[in-house]
């Protein structure tokens, strides 16, 4: 495996509370909304039937199994891929033939990453929202904002269109953040890691990104207006 420059940024500190169901952080005496809130809030009527139908299909107990073996899942590969892009050799997971599926799956994705400048850092913006971006890494030649998603299947553009909103909150309070550092980020990565297959890359590029990043002010205005 290429190995990866390390060039980080400063880490800020984030408080992270949940009240009635909803994620705050309260960062440098302010408080923020989750962006994953924001958008949970705020979802189309015929996406939250979406998961309504889908849990009286597979049963309220089944769902909740595998919504707690989802974010196991995801919680452990972003631990292992926190570790990889720090510098900290990773262990196979012997144990865990499953887990070591994803990390496989991932690593052509990483394999890629010529240098790291933040990692699960704390992000916000004046707007009321933060959030914790998974990573800003130079990938494939270009500094882009870096989301990992793992999945049981693979995935159409359709159906991450909120991964995009995320991430294109997560770039423009980057790029609040880190401004006196020079940083200006203009794309985005989502990862979709999966048991079976080569992770899946979806790029966006600046124009698109603009556009979510639009999309996204529409949804947090909505937020507010609850």
């Amino acid at each position: 495996m290429n190995s990866i420059a390390l060039h980080h940024l400063p880490k800020y500190q984030a408080q992270c509370d949940w009240y009635e169901g909803r994620q705050y952080y309260s960062i440098q005496g302010q408080f923020y909304t989750g962006i994953t809130t924001i958008l949970s809030a705020t979802r189309s009527e015929e996406d939250k039937q979406g998961f309504k139908d889908w849990e009286t299909k597979v049963g309220a107990g089944e769902a909740q199994r595998i919504r707690r073996e989802s974010a196991r899942r995801g919680r452990i590969l972003h631990q292992q891929i926190e570790g990889h892009l720090n510098g900290i050799s990773q262990q196979p997971l012997e144990q865990d033939a499953e887990q070591q599926k994803y990390w496989q799956s991932v690593q052509p994705v990483l394999e890629q990453v010529q240098s790291v400048h933040l990692v699960e850092g704390a992000v916000w913006h004046p707007s009321g929202f933060a959030g914790v971006t998974d990573a800003l890494i130079y990938y494939e030649g270009q500094l882009c904002v870096c989301d990992w998603k793992t999945s049981t299947k693979p995935k159409k553009w359709d159906w991450i269109q909120d991964y995009c909103l995320q991430v294109a909150a997560y770039t423009a309070a980057i790029n609040r953040v880190y401004q006196s550092e020079g940083v200006r980020v203009a794309q985005a990565m989502i990862a979709i890691i999966l048991p079976s297959t080569e992770a899946q890359v979806f790029r966006i590029e600046q124009e698109a990104l603009m556009e979510y990043w639009q999309a996204f002010k529409q949804r947090l205005e909505q937020f507010k207006a609850m």
